[in-house]
């Protein structure tokens, strides 16, 4: 399915990508390195497909998943570095620090820094915010075990990954048609939400509407040469606005 939908896109510029509030390369990294100022439980990058993995178990392990596989979750090495820097100087500073959504105390270089899962209520919440909330009540809560793939439709699978994105916290987040089963309403509100928790995102995609969440968009040129006279191959980084106007820079400027 995804294979056709990326085929059957006009030749030329059809893919959009962007990191959310760059310009360059250069300032690319240095924002998607400070987007969220909170460590993160899951690894810095959060990937989410156009069809999300249902893991057969409940909805709150749905939630969970990958971050939360275990009883609770270590932060990565660059996430505690700086922390346990710190406490090798002075083994009575302590500090506190936010970790999807959880509280985590780091007492010193030697601690065991463990992030347990989420509780109720916040599984609860975060189903609010994607707009899943009736899941519960529609499948007798929390703890019920059933075939998610079959249950809920792929729109609703896709907003269920974003709940997962948000519980993670990822400091990026890489969207590949990931919202390509939702009406323009859900859509809107899933990038607001990433907007929000201050969660640097590239999307991939075909639909034009996306270029409104996003500042900067990368034009893929493909293997025929367009009427503008880009070459085959050829890419391009221009302002979203010019991309949703019908790119008239790269009209004028042709692609590099």
């Amino acid at each position: 399915q995804r294979q056709e939908a990326r085929s059957s896109g006009a030749e030329g510029a059809n893919v959009a990508a962007d990191v959310n509030g760059n310009s360059s390369p250069e300032t690319s990294n240095a924002t998607s390195s400070s987007a969220s100022s909170s460590a993160s439980a899951s690894a810095s990058a959060f990937f989410v497909p156009q069809r999300p993995y249902m893991v057969l178990g409940s909805l709150r392990q749905q939630l969970l998943y990958p971050t939360w596989l275990e009883d609770c979750v270590r932060p990565s090495l660059s996430d505690t570095s700086s922390a346990a820097s710190a406490a090798s100087t002075s083994t009575s500073t302590s500090t506190s620090t936010s970790v999807g959504g959880a509280e985590m105390e780091e007492k010193g270089a030697d601690d065991d820094v463990c992030v347990p899962p989420p509780e109720d209520e916040e599984l609860i919440a975060m189903l609010e915010r994607v707009q899943l909330e009736y899941l519960v009540d529609r499948v007798g809560g929390l703890d019920v075990i059933t075939d998610w793939s079959s249950v809920l439709s792929l729109g609703e699978q896709q907003r269920l990954s974003f709940a997962r994105l948000l519980l993670a916290q990822p400091e990026l987040a890489l969207l590949d048609e990931s919202t390509s089963a939702l009406d323009a309403a859900n859509e809107a509100i899933l990038y607001s939400e990433l907007s929000h928790d201050n969660i640097t995102f590239i999307s991939v995609g075909h639909r034009p509407a996306l270029l409104k969440y996003h500042k900067n968009a990368l034009l893929l040129q493909g293997k025929v040469k367009d009427t503008n006279g880009a070459a085959p191959g050829s890419w391009k980084v221009v302002p979203a606005e010019d991309a949703l106007a019908g790119l008239p820079s790269i009209n004028k400027q042709g692609v590099a």
